[in-house]
């Protein structure tokens, strides 16, 4: 459902979107904070994912958390602690102003009693990697 929004963006920069999603997971907690936490990470994919790349976004259960991975191309990923993206007043550049919501996804998760962070293992692709 989070994902409805974005299909005409995703479309007009012919980003193919791929889901895999583990019928034993699910996640659970405040759904509007959820819901939440899901838009502002599809949205940050929206707007900085590699036109003609494809995104992906696995949820699957390991124990008694889930594991949730945002993974899409994208320029300019930089080198070194990608958790900064996470910081609230933290930017790579000017033009992005995406710190703010990252903040939030961070803070949404953290009262689910989760974990988020970033890693980019080719400066090509980036993950953004949930476990709540």
């Amino acid at each position: 459902e989070s994902l409805e929004p974005f299909e005409v963006i995703f479309s007009s920069k012919n980003i193919e979107i791929n889901t895999a999603l583990e019928k034993e997971a699910f996640v659970s907690g405040d759904e509007k904070l959820v819901r939440q936490l899901f838009e502002i990470l599809i949205d940050n994919v929206a707007k900085y994912a590699t036109e003609n790349s494809i995104f992906k976004i696995s949820v699957k259960r390991k124990g008694r958390k889930n594991i949730i991975v945002f993974e899409n191309e994208s320029d300019n990923i930089f080198e070194g602690n990608l958790d900064m993206l996470f910081d609230r007043f933290y930017r790579t550049d000017a033009s992005r102003n995406s710190s703010i919501g990252l903040s939030v996804a961070k803070t949404i998760v953290s009262l689910h009693g989760g974990t988020i962070h970033a890693k980019s293992d080719d400066g090509k692709c980036i993950q953004i990697i949930i476990s709540m």
